[in-house]
């Protein structure tokens, strides 16, 4: 009795490793948004069209987002905790050889993997923190979303600087970063899977038991993929199109232009951050 008392009161904090989960969602959401903000200087240097430009960006999206339900779904089914180190070094490797690219059709591949190793970290990773979250999921969650929108505010900066400062191959930088946080997360992995096996169990235990499982609620997952549709939609206008506007339309520089995501997306976090503690507090709708 006392160690089950005890199991469930570990089981109720929120383990350490989320923030490590959520350096990693930062490492591939920096290399995501490296590509809007990089979309001037493919224009200026490689020759590219508008049409070009915005296409490397659907590229990137539609491949995430078309497979990401797909690694979900399969995840579900038979684990792959291997997917969460490799999303950020994918991103991170895909960025840093746009640099040395010299076709359209080079980046555009880039772009498209690049999205893929973004759709494959995110399934794994986000049902790997709801289960070390304890009873902090808000707050956990929260934390992990936070990564993702640091990562999109710091990466346009990053990339600008690289590009338009300290030279294009300076983008090396994306995969040296991203390969040692995957690196960190790898490590770490086999200690997670361990706690982790013990609630699995427990839920088996229960199944066995009798217990019956919870059933899908697709009424409130249709209102919640509508609500998602509807972000992302802005988010992804905001994301392509946004330095693009400033550096055309009101004739500012690329560094300014790419500062607009930072600014948009450093609001983000505080917003994530500011709603997770709430959603805890008073409740989730």
């Amino acid at each position: 009795m006392e160690n089950a008392a005890t199991l469930d009161k570990v089981s109720d904090r929120m383990d350490p490793s989320v923030y490590l989960f959520s350096v990693g969602h930062f490492c591939v959401d920096w290399a995501q948004a490296a590509i809007p903000a990089l979309l001037p200087w493919f224009i200026a240097t490689r020759g590219l069209g508008y049409q070009d430009a915005a296409t490397l960006v659907f590229a990137n999206m539609i491949l995430s987002s078309v497979t990401q339900p797909m690694f979900g779904y399969y995840s579900d089914k038979i684990a792959k905790p291997w997917f969460i180190p490799l999303g950020p070094a994918l991103c991170g490797l895909c960025i840093s050889a746009v640099a040395f690219a010299q076709s359209y059709w080079t980046i555009f591949i880039l772009s498209m993997l690049c999205g893929l190793g973004s759709s494959i970290f995110h399934p794994e990773a986000a049902k790997t923190v709801n289960k070390i979250a304890g009873a902090k999921k808000g707050r956990a969650l929260s934390s992990f979303s936070i990564g993702g929108n640091a990562g999109f505010a710091v990466g346009p900066m990053m990339a600008a600087f690289c590009a338009y400062h300290a030279g294009i191959h300076a983008l090396v930088f994306y995969a040296a970063i991203n390969l040692t946080v995957a690196f960190l997360i790898y490590r770490k992995m086999p200690s997670l899977l361990e706690k982790t096996a013990v609630p699995a169990a427990s839920a088996a235990k229960g199944s066995a038991s009798g217990l019956s499982e919870p059933r899908n609620d697709w009424k409130s997952f249709a209102k919640l993929t509508f609500v998602i549709f509807a972000r992302s939609l802005g988010f992804n206008i905001s994301n392509a199109f946004l330095p693009m506007y400033w550096i055309t339309v009101l004739h500012a520089s690329p560094t300014q232009g790419s500062m607009t995501l930072t600014i948009l997306f450093s609001l983000g976090v505080l917003m994530t951050y500011i709603g997770g503690n709430l959603a805890d507090r008073f409740g989730f709708i």
